[in-house]
């Protein structure tokens, strides 16, 4: 019952774990076919059908959703489609950008990217697991960009675990 479209970016929203941003779906989803115009109006529209689901952070952030029902449903069509490895290295060199910018201006601004990481580190961890086999190079640069944010949040053996899957 969804256009095409729809369908496409139903599909595509599906490489997020645990919770994504529309700032997000538009910088790893858009496309030449699905411009960020055009995906605002069909976000709407998968949420009006109940397609996506809205939550509330602990502080008051909207966010978003698939139920995990939906999400493997649409995983496997990007599977079948042949679009998941294109998608994920979307969702991988997204994150990775995010984690650099975070990386660059921590001093200046720790405490906006730390809690940006921290409400992303679901689809952070999502990102360093699918670049261990698809993408090891950048696997290695990720994780290194992450490094003073498992410090900051007295998870190092994280940081520690995916700095040396990353070297071997």
């Amino acid at each position: 019952m969804l256009t095409e479209e729809e369908k496409t970016l139903f599909r595509r929203l599906s490489v997020f774990s645990g919770g994504f941003d529309l700032i997000d779906v538009e910088g790893i989803c858009a496309s030449e076919t699905l411009n960020e115009e055009k995906i605002q109006d069909l976000f709407s529209q998968l949420v009006e059908k109940s397609m996506i689901q809205t939550f509330y952070t602990p502080d008051r952030q909207l966010r978003y959703k698939l139920l995990v029902t939906l999400q493997n449903y649409g995983s496997n069509l990007l599977t079948v489609k042949g679009e998941l490895e294109d998608i994920r290295m979307r969702h991988l060199e997204y994150f990775k950008r995010k984690a650099e910018n975070a990386y660059e201006e921590q001093f200046d601004s720790q405490s906006k990217w730390a809690d940006w990481l921290e409400k992303e580190r679901e689809n952070l961890v999502s990102a360093l697991n699918w670049a261990e086999s698809n993408s090891t190079e950048t696997m290695a640069e990720f994780a290194s960009y992450l490094g003073w944010f498992w410090r900051l949040k007295a998870d190092l053996l994280t940081g520690i675990r995916y700095l040396k899957r990353a070297l071997e």
